[in-house]
């Protein structure tokens, strides 16, 4: 049974529904304009795409991103107590008669929790469980993930902003690819080699970039 929390999916087909919040000084949940204007603006890069959420927390932004149209959703979360709460949100959801959206991005229910674990198929593809419970610096020099994901959603905790962590990141893009990234506003948007600047958002201390891979 999940706790009480005010964190939920905005839009969607899974709009309105609650889900656990880890209440942890890990974690920072994204307020809920910030989410909204974030998924406004990432709507027509979503349907059918592959997307990590990194930093993921709760798993909030990938069950969004899902809920929005997304085919898939990888997970990273270094925490493994937070890491079983994005399992028991993705359940939750399950459980509400989402299973078929939600059913690939389960990891095995056999794993306490789960793992990075990169299988090599067919000399090309890799299987990929969808929660890892690795850093996210660690889940990006795996050059398995390389070159896999359509939409990238970065939400780094801002009191350890690390901005050499997050320029891992745009390699993992297919070309075209989007990275959403919130940071610290006072800080500017950092800039990275190979991605195109579509916008800036700012929220008070939030501030709210989409880059693309050129």
């Amino acid at each position: 049974m999940l706790g009480k929390s005010d964190l939920k999916v905005l839009s969607g087909r899974f709009k309105g529904m609650r889900l656990q919040s880890p209440h942890s000084a890990l974690t920072h949940p994204m307020g809920s304009r910030e989410k909204l204007a974030l998924f406004n603006i990432l709507q027509p890069y979503l349907e059918n795409a592959i997307v990590l959420d990194i930093y993921a927390g709760s798993g909030s932004l990938g069950i969004e991103a899902l809920s929005r149209g997304a085919k898939q959703v990888f997970f990273v979360e270094k925490a493994p107590k937070i890491s079983k709460i994005i399992r028991q949100n993705l359940a939750h959801v399950a459980e509400k008669g989402h299973l078929e959206a939600i059913l690939a991005t389960l990891p095995p229910e056999s794993r306490e929790t789960a793992v990075a674990d990169f299988e090599a198929k067919n000399g090309e593809n890799m299987i990929f469980y969808n929660v890892f419970t690795v850093s996210a610096r660690e889940f990006s020099q795996n050059p398995a993930a390389e070159g896999v994901f359509d939409v990238i959603l970065a939400d780094p905790p801002y009191d350890r902003f690390d901005v050499s962590e997050v320029a891992e990141l745009p390699k993992l893009l297919r070309k075209g690819g989007i990275l959403a990234l919130s940071f610290p506003s006072q800080q500017g948007a950092p800039e990275f080699d190979g991605l195109t600047l579509l916008t800036v958002r700012k929220y008070a201390a939030a501030g709210i970039t989409l880059y693309q891979k050129n």
